[in-house]
């Protein structure tokens, strides 16, 4: 217990160091900001405004459509995963759905949802609930396909019926693994709702803007100035660095294994070349990028589902090379 204790309160060392910084940059530096202000201003803000009822006040709209959409992925999630975690029917019958459907991200579905719904609390449902309805089904058919079968045998002599099986067993054992989707979902939830609202209020401030980098960083700017700034490129540069150090990891591996070159020098040429196209801009990137990825979807589309029906194919290289080179062409 003492060990744990001694883990988790070095945890706290870093981010009380950041705000004890925080809080003595602004003590040397004092600024007048609408926007900005030190540690403690924020934590007796936060307190003042929690009891006298102006956060739920002014966050009750966004709180509620999160919640909302949340209700609405968490059970239909659920059911579903408990429907493909225990029918293996459901599950070879939806395993294609599944796996192309997945991938695809809520952002992608803005445009489709407001074409349906229109623009307000609907149209948020419906892409919340698409973004958090993917962890719960799949965590809970993972969860419940992992559940020892002498349980479920044990049960079935017990005479428990479908239902008792479900919220005795089933749902108990899966637990843990709803409590994380639950986590994941939360956040997702928060994220494309402020989404939402930065796309929603940004006309004005970033009406010439081509993509969503510039949107963010003159919102950004127009908000909270150079300091505002300074830490979105912070926060950018720190959700981006475990990414781009497990690709590059994992191709040094992979490449330094197929090829014979170093996994050092495979590393630092993956890494200059990264650097390199990072600082063509989005905008660039995106006019290159999508005529490459039109060529390449309908191909994965397509080996996705030849893989999927490989059961069927009595010589799968027949099947394979022609289907791939017709839709190479076409």
């Amino acid at each position: 217990m003492t060990a744990g204790f001694t883990r988790s309160w070095r945890g706290w060392l870093l981010p009380l160091a950041v705000l004890a910084a925080a809080e003595a940059w602004f003590l040397l530096n004092p600024i007048m900001s609408d926007t900005l202000a030190p540690p403690s201003k924020i934590l007796l803000g936060a307190v003042e405004t929690m009891t006298d009822g102006t956060f739920l006040r002014t966050t009750y709209q966004t709180l509620f459509a999160a919640a909302a959409g949340l209700l609405i992925g968490m059970t239909a999630g659920t059911i579903c995963g408990i429907v493909i975690g225990l029918l293996r029917t459901a599950d070879r019958l939806s395993s294609w759905s599944v796996e192309m459907l997945r991938p695809i991200p809520s952002v992608a579905l803005i445009p489709l949802s407001l074409l349906t719904f229109g623009y307000g609390y609907r149209m948020e449902y419906a892409v919340v609930a698409w973004a958090t309805f993917w962890p719960f089904l799949i965590l809970t058919q993972h969860a419940l396909k992992q559940i020892d079968v002498r349980l479920i045998e044990v049960s079935r002599l017990m005479g428990f019926g479908i239902l008792s099986r479900i919220f005795k067993i089933m749902l108990p054992a899966a637990a843990p693994r709803l409590f994380t989707a639950l986590r994941l979902a939360v956040g997702l939830s928060l994220v494309y709702l402020a989404l939402f609202y930065l796309g929603a209020t940004s006309q004005g401030i970033a009406a010439g803007a081509e993509n969503g980098v510039q949107i963010l960083t003159t919102y950004v700017q127009h908000t909270f100035g150079t300091p505002g700034s300074l830490l979105l490129a912070v926060v950018i540069t720190l959700a981006c660095l475990t990414t781009a150090v497990g690709l590059t990891t994992a191709c040094g591996e992979f490449f330094s294994a197929l090829l014979p070159v170093s996994y050092r020098t495979v590393a630092v040429v993956f890494a200059l070349f990264s650097l390199l196209v990072a600082n063509q801009g989005l905008t660039q990137l995106i006019s290159v990028s999508v005529p490459v990825l039109v060529g390449l979807y309908p191909l994965a589309i397509v080996l996705v589902a030849l893989s999927l029906l490989d059961r069927f194919w009595v010589s799968p290289s027949r099947v394979f090379v022609p289907v791939m080179a017709v839709t190479l062409i076409f």
